[in-house]
C-alpha cells in the first residue's frame, strides 16, 4: 500500500502507469481470519473492506483485468505463484522483497525497482525506495499533510514491529530495518497533537495481541490463516504457521469433531490436504509457552510415498542448522499420511523464509 500511494503521486516518467494500485494477495473471504487487518488499517482510517483482493480480480477464467493491460511490481514475494501466477506472471516488471531470490523476475525492471535483499520486514525496503519521493511530496503539500503522513507512517512501521518483534529480534533485524522504523517515527511524531505521546511498545502490544487472538477461529481457518504454497518437481507443497503450539491444534481438532474421537488432528489434516491436493504439507508453530518461553514446533507429513523421501532428504539437510530435536507431545496417529514427523526447533531464529526454500529443495531433487 505504501509503494502504491507514493508512486501514484509521484510516478516516474517513464511508468507503465500513473496509477498504482495495491492488491493483496489473498482472497476476499481470508480477509477475517486476520484480525490484525483490522487494527493497523484502523491507524489509516481504513478497514479491510477497502482492501482490493484476488477476488477483486477473478483471475479465473474471465478475468476482469486484460494482462496487456496491467504491469506488476511484486512486494512481499518475487514471484507470481498460483491463479494470479498463471494469468499474469509474464506482465512482472518489479519487485521489492526480503525472501530468497527464485530468479523469475527480469533482471532489467527499468524505472521500477529490483530489490531483494535481507530485512526483518519487506516493509522496510519499501520505506528506503520510496523516502525520496515521500519527502518531496511532503515538502511540496499544504496543510493536513503531515496528518496524512502520520496514518500511513503508523499503518508502515506496525509491519515493521510485528515483522521484527519490536527491533528486538537480534537475528533478522537490519540497518534496513532500523533506519525505515527511526524515518517513520520522525513522520508519526511530526503530527502528534499537544499532550499525544508516541510509544513504540504500545503500538507493537496492540498488532500483537490482535494477531494472536485465533482462539475463535476454527482448525481449518487458523492453517489457512497464514498458508502459503508452491510446486516443484511436479509435486506440491503447503506450509501453514500457526501461533499457539501443536497441542493446541490437537485439543482444537479433538474439540470440533468429538473428544472420544481417535486421531481427529489427523482426520482434519487429512482432509486440508487433499482438499488442496498437496504431496507435502508442513506447520510451523510459534508460541510462548508459560514454563519454557518462546518456542518453535516443524510438523512435516508426505501424502504420498513418492514424497517420503522428500522428508529424508530435508531432515539430513536441515537438522544441524534449524537444531531439530524430538518433539516432546503425544505420538500423532498417521491418517492417509504415508511420512510423518515433529520436530522441536530449537534455533528458533529460522522462519518460513528459510525452511521453505530447504523443503523446496528436497522436493527438487530429480532422482525422486
Amino acid at each position: 500500500m505504501l509503494y502504491a500511494w507514493i508512486r501514484s503521486a509521484a510516478p516516474p516518467a517513464a511508468a507503465f502507469s500513473s496509477i498504482y494500485v495495491p492488491v493483496t494477495n489473498i482472497p476476499k473471504a481470508d480477509l477475517s481470519l486476520r484480525p490484525e487487518f483490522s487494527t493497523v488499517l484502523h491507524y489509516g482510517g481504513l478497514k479491510p473492506s477497502d482492501l482490493i483482493t484476488l477476488d477483486d480480480l477473478n483471475p479465473v477464467g474471465r478475468s476482469t483485468l486484460d494482462p496487456e493491460a496491467s504491469k506488476w511490481v511484486l512486494v512481499d514475494h518475487n514471484f507470481l505463484q498460483g491463479l494470479l501466477g498463471k494469468v499474469y506472471d509474464q506482465r512482472v516488471g518489479g519487485v521489492i522483497d526480503h525472501h530468497e531470490d527464485e530468479h523469475r523476475t527480469p533482471i532489467d525492471t527499468g524505472c521500477e525497482p529490483r530489490i531483494i535483499e535481507k530485512a526483518a520486514s519487506c516493509t522496510s525496503l519499501v520505506t528506503e525506495f520510496v523516502r525520496k519521493s515521500w519527502d518531496n511530496i511532503s515538502a511540496s503539500t499544504t496543510e493536513g499533510s503531515q496528518e496524512l503522513n502520520a496514518e500511513m507512517a503508523k499503518m508502515a512501521i506496525s509491519s515493521i514491529l510485528i515483522d521484527s518483534v519490536c527491533l528486538k529480534d537480534s537475528g533478522k533485524v537490519t540497518s534496513h530495518d532500523k533506519e525505515a522504523a527511526l524515518y517513520l517515527e520522525t513522520k508519526i511524531r511530526a503530527a502528534a497533537h499537544p499532550g499525544e505521546e508516541y510509544d513504540r511498545q504500545k503500538l507493537h502490544g496492540e498488532v500483537y495481541n490482535a494477531k494472536q487472538d485465533i482462539t475463535h477461529l476454527c482448525l481449518n481457518d487458523i492453517l489457512r490463516k497464514d498458508y502459503k504454497e508452491w510446486e516443484e518437481n511436479g509435486k506440491k507443497l503447503g506450509i501453514s504457521t500457526v501461533v499457539k503450539s501443536l497441542q493446541f491444534l490437537v485439543d482444537k481438532a479433538d474439540q470440533e469433531r468429538n473428544p472420544a474421537t481417535e486421531d481427529a488432528i489427523s482426520k482434519s489434516l487429512d482432509e486440508f490436504c487433499d482438499h488442496r491436493q498437496l504431496d507435502v504439507y508442513g506447520i510451523m508453530t510459534a508460541f510462548t509457552d508459560d514454563y519454557d518461553g518462546f518456542k518453535k514446533e516443524l510438523f512435516l507429513r508426505s501424502m504420498h510415498s513418492a514424497s517420503d523421501a522428500t522428508i529424508e532428504r530435508f531432515q539430513n539437510a536441515a537438522t544441524e542448522e534449524l537444531g531439530l530435536s524430538g518433539w516432546k507431545g503425544p505420538k500423532l496417529s498417521f491418517g492417509k499420511s504415508t511420512q510423518q514427523v515433529v520436530w522441536q526447533q530449537n534455533q528458533i531464529q529460522h522462519t518460513r523464509k528459510r525452511i521453505a526454500p530447504l523443503l523446496r529443495g528436497a522436493m527438487s531433487f530429480k532422482g525422486q
